[in-house]
């Protein structure tokens, strides 16, 4: 039976006060998104669609959704950016609902903590307790575990993974899988809903992206990790992907502006 990682990894968690303004025409990034409003005034679009962030309701957003964000009076907000492990989105839209007595009651705890001592393991744990107790009230359809049935494609898979440094043709997977090109070809995008080349690509961004995010490595040395020759042509791809080259990307989350 494969192994399922559930453990969301969190990238980021706080509480802002008095956010005004919160404007951005786009956002997009691989993280998903947790946010927890203590007071209305926070608005998004996503596909059209205008949504009124209320106070009191938790709201949660796959990653890769492309929205913008906007105020219409200075508000409250907690929020978490996290990779939900091997959990992904089967509705490319937002989750919103009431938050229970519980989470308000950890938003306090988180607030207090962060007024009085600041002890960043606390905030961490609380943090882990809010975002796991939402992520238990969503929908099974919203949240399902990601499996591999063929073991063969699930070792091509954890190899890429492992090594975004490194550049695998197919021929070279497929050879110590013991298939055809055609075979692995076909095999991986049943397993994956991808080629082995747009996996790969998107493996190797979403780590550089949480590089930027949570170390402070040079953009040269992101680049030489994730088997990029240079920073311009890392940053070209990166500007592909995620709509901004790297170092705006980074400057960007730093300020919460993503």
């Amino acid at each position: 039976m494969q192994k399922i990682n559930t453990v969301a990894k969190i990238l980021e968690h706080h509480y802002r006060k008095d956010i005004f303004p919160w404007y951005n025409k786009r956002k997009v990034a691989h993280f998903w998104r947790l946010w927890l409003n203590e007071t209305d005034g926070g608005v998004i679009t996503q596909n059209g669609e205008k949504i009124h962030l209320q106070a009191g309701h938790i709201y949660i957003m796959p990653g890769y959704l492309p929205f913008s964000t906007d105020t219409e009076k200075p508000f409250s907000q907690f929020y978490i950016h996290f990779v939900p492990g091997d959990l992904f989105p089967q509705q490319k839209k937002i989750s919103h609902f009431p938050a229970d007595e519980f989470l308000l009651h950890l938003l306090g705890q988180y607030r207090a903590v962060l007024e009085d001592s600041q002890e960043s393991s606390r905030l961490c744990l609380i943090a882990h307790c809010i975002l796991n107790f939402a992520l238990l009230q969503l929908p099974p359809d919203v949240l399902k575990p990601s499996t591999i049935s063929d073991s063969r494609i699930k070792a091509a898979v954890d190899k890429i993974i492992a090594h975004p440094e490194l550049n695998f043709s197919n021929e070279e997977l497929a050879a110590e899988m013991h298939l055809s090109i055609n075979g692995f070809l076909r095999l991986f995008r049943e397993n994956t809903g991808e080629s082995p080349q747009r996996f790969s690509h998107r493996k190797k961004f979403e780590y550089a992206a949480e590089l930027l995010i949570t170390t402070a490595l040079t953009i040269e040395e992101i680049a030489e990790k994730t088997g990029f020759a240079n920073r311009y042509h890392f940053s070209r791809q990166f500007a592909k992907q995620f709509g901004r080259p790297p170092a705006f990307f980074r400057n960007c989350f730093h300020d919460q502006k993503i």
